[in-house]
C-alpha cells in the first residue's frame, strides 16, 4: 500500500509539473488536453473510477467523442495501479495497443551519488524558457518548432511549483539543457535532459544535475528526486542508475488505432 500511495502522489506531482491547457473529469479519470503535443498532456489519467463494469463502455465512447473532437488520439495512460483494475482489458477488447513504455525513476536527496563532472563549459539557469532553450529542443528531439510553441505555453501554466531551465554551453553555442520543477511537497522533477549528440558521453548531463540541485537546494529543501525515462533508452537508465535513482513505478500508453471508429 505504500508504494502505491506514493505512485499516486508522483502522477499527482507530476500533473502539477506538467500540466495541460485543459482537463475535463469523468468518473474519477482526469482527461488531459494540450493541442496534441506530448502523450502525457493529452491522454486519460485513470488514478480513480466511480464507475461500474455497466458504465464503462459509455465512459470510454465519451473519452473517444472528446478527443476525436479535438482531433487527438484516444489514449490512456497506464501506470502500474490505474483504475478500474479491468481497464486495460476493456482497452484491449476495443483493440487499443500498448505503446511508449517508461520507466519513472526517483532518488532520495541524500541518496544521490555525485560522480563526474566537467567544468570546461558555462552552465546557465534561468526561471524561464528561452527561445533558444526551445530551438535546441526542435533541432535534436523530436519536436518541431510549432511544437515546441505549444510546450512553451504548457510550461508558461506552471504557477505553484518552482521551475528552473539550465543550459550548457560551449562559448555561445548550446551544447545541453535541462528542465527543472521543485513542487511545494518538495519533489523535484527533471525532464528536458537532451546533450548535443557530439558533445555527449562527457559528464554534461550530471554536472546539469548536480548545479540546479545545489540552485534549488538554497531556496528550499530538496527531498526527493524523479525523473522519466523510456524503458529502451539504455544509455540514460544507466546513467541515473550509476547517480542513485532507482525504478518507482512503470507505466505505458494505451492507444485507439485510427482506422476505428
Amino acid at each position: 500500500m505504500k508504494h502505491i500511495d506514493e505512485v499516486r502522489k508522483v502522477q499527482e506531482i507530476f500533473m502539477n509539473s506538467w500540466p495541460a491547457n485543459n482537463y475535463f473529469f469523468l468518473n474519477g479519470w482526469i482527461l488531459r488536453f494540450n493541442d496534441g503535443v506530448t502523450w502525457r498532456a493529452n491522454s486519460v489519467i485513470p488514478l480513480n473510477y466511480t464507475g461500474t463494469m455497466e458504465t464503462i463502455d459509455i465512459d470510454i465512447d465519451m473519452v473517444e467523442n472528446a478527443y476525436e473532437r479535438h482531433i487527438i488520439t484516444p489514449t490512456f495512460y497506464l501506470p502500474d495501479c490505474f483504475k478500474p483494475s479491468y481497464l486495460k482489458d476493456k482497452l484491449i477488447e476495443r483493440n487499443y495497443t500498448p505503446f511508449d513504455f517508461t520507466n519513472t525513476m526517483v532518488v532520495k536527496a541524500q541518496n544521490l551519488i555525485f560522480g563526474d563532472y566537467n567544468y570546461e563549459f558555462s552552465y546557465n539557469i534561468d526561471k524561464e524558457r528561452s527561445l533558444e532553450f526551445s530551438n535546441f529542443l526542435a533541432e535534436f528531439s523530436s519536436r518541431s518548432k510549432e511544437e515546441q510553441k505549444v510546450i512553451q505555453r504548457l510550461t508558461n501554466k506552471i504557477i505553484i511549483p518552482k521551475k528552473r531551465f539550465i543550459t550548457a554551453k560551449n562559448n555561445d553555442e548550446i551544447i545541453g539543457i535541462l528542465m527543472a520543477v521543485l513542487e511545494p511537497r518538495q519533489y523535484l522533477y527533471l525532464a528536458d535532459i537532451l546533450i548535443k549528440p557530439k558533445y555527449r558521453k562527457r559528464a554534461i548531463a550530471s554536472t546539469m544535475i548536480k548545479e540546479i540541485i545545489e540552485y534549488l537546494s538554497s531556496m528550499n529543501q530538496i527531498k526527493k528526486i524523479w525523473l522519466q525515462v523510456e524503458k529502451d533508452n539504455i544509455p540514460a537508465l544507466r546513467l541515473y542508475q550509476k547517480l542513485g535513482f532507482r525504478t518507482l513505478f512503470k507505466y505505458y500508453y494505451m492507444k485507439k488505432p485510427k482506422n476505428l471508429s
